[in-house]
């Protein structure tokens, strides 16, 4: 019985039947299985062009086409030959995938993949861990947000069901139902709820004075409420609620009317300066110098003095009359809201005024 056939041992027969000719004879060629494949494939492909060129012969190009060709010098010919030769087929033949038998190579192209993978898992786990982080986040900021606001507004403390023996019945009680309606846990809330107290009793003392007149009862709530926030506390956040208490009571007049609005806007800064001037002067005693009790002027004296004197010297552009910046000293009147005083003041201030501004005094006399 014969050995099995295989690629290896027929080419090593091949090899033999050469043995007894010389080198000089018959060149030696070396090629392997994959260069065999290769040529072999190349002439399938070359017999099946080959074969459908003979069956198509001449008929590639029309007659007509090879009459008009043959007399604009063109080769028809040579022409079909070039056009047969083409490989149109392998071009568009279906690839299939090849496999690679090497270990090694195999190896590699998974630890590639499994890295890949393990970049694209962990990028999804960290936008995972960044939304969760962020949704935590806002949550804590939100909660300190709101701790803040109750622990400044103050909370109330013993809000909840009544006993069932003191309301009757459970069904009857309310969960803003309270044990003692005073009981609170900071002493400013006390102060608001004293101001809506007072305001209540406002209103109903108004309701039953109804048809008595001069009997009803006009309750300043704005006025209770900066004055509860003014004595909660001295932080600079209730100074900041109480001026806008201020701010709100000055618009309130004016409630409804554009004009009224805009007057109790500007009320309201010529107080704020007002008060700016005092602090000022109060603050600087020494460098205001303007006595026990000073006046209007002499506090406007005193603030410009603190003022030019952290500058050094008065600007050369202001006019001094008696150590006194006669235009600066009107602006700060006029900026405090006492225009009765700037007018006085012009009207004794006229013969130097008119110098710089002949029309200024006129002006405000209008």
């Amino acid at each position: 019985m014969g050995k099995p056939l295989s690629l290896s041992s027929l080419l090593e027969d091949s090899r033999r039947l050469t043995t007894h000719l010389s080198s000089s004879e018959i060149p030696s060629v070396h090629r392997n299985l994959n260069l065999l494949e290769s040529e072999s494939r190349k002439l399938v492909a070359r017999s099946v062009r080959t074969s459908s060129a003979t069956a198509s012969g001449r008929t590639l190009l029309d007659t007509r086409a090879q009459s008009l060709l043959a007399s604009s010098g063109v080769d028809t010919d040579e022409l079909t030959e070039n056009v047969a030769s083409s490989a149109v087929l392998s071009a568009f033949e279906m690839l299939q995938p090849t496999f690679d038998a090497n270990v090694e190579s195999f190896l590699a192209q998974q630890q590639e993949q499994s890295i890949v993978n393990a970049i694209e898992e962990s990028e999804l786990s960290t936008l995972d861990d960044f939304d969760r982080q962020m949704s935590q986040h806002m949550r804590l900021v939100w909660e300190e947000t709101q701790r803040k606001m109750f622990e400044e507004l103050g909370q109330y403390q013993g809000i909840g069901l009544m006993a069932a023996g003191a309301v009757g019945n459970r069904e009857s009680a309310c969960v803003f139902d309270l044990v003692d309606e005073r009981k609170v846990v900071q002493p400013r809330v006390e102060r608001y709820a004293k101001v809506v107290r007072e305001l209540n009793d406002s209103r109903v003392a108004t309701a039953a004075a109804v048809g008595r007149p001069g009997a009803l009862q006009n309750y300043d709530l704005l006025g209770g409420l900066e004055k509860a926030t003014a004595e909660s506390s001295q932080e600079l956040r209730s100074k900041q609620i109480a001026q806008v208490w201020t701010l709100l009571g000055h618009y309130a007049p004016g409630a409804g009317n554009g004009a009224g609005l805009v007057q109790g806007a500007c009320d309201y800064l010529e107080q704020t300066f007002v008060d700016h001037v005092d602090r000022v002067v109060a603050q600087y005693p020494h460098e205001a110098n303007v006595g026990g009790v000073p006046s209007v002027h002499r506090k406007i004296e005193g603030y410009l003095r603190v003022l030019f004197g952290r500058l050094g010297r008065v600007p050369a552009f202001l006019e001094v009359f008696n150590n006194d910046a006669i235009w600066a000293h009107m602006f700060m009147l006029y900026r405090c809201g006492y225009r009765k005083e700037l007018l006085k003041y012009a009207l004794e201030m006229e013969d130097i005024i008119t110098d710089s501004d002949p029309g200024f005094v006129a002006h405000l006399k209008a």
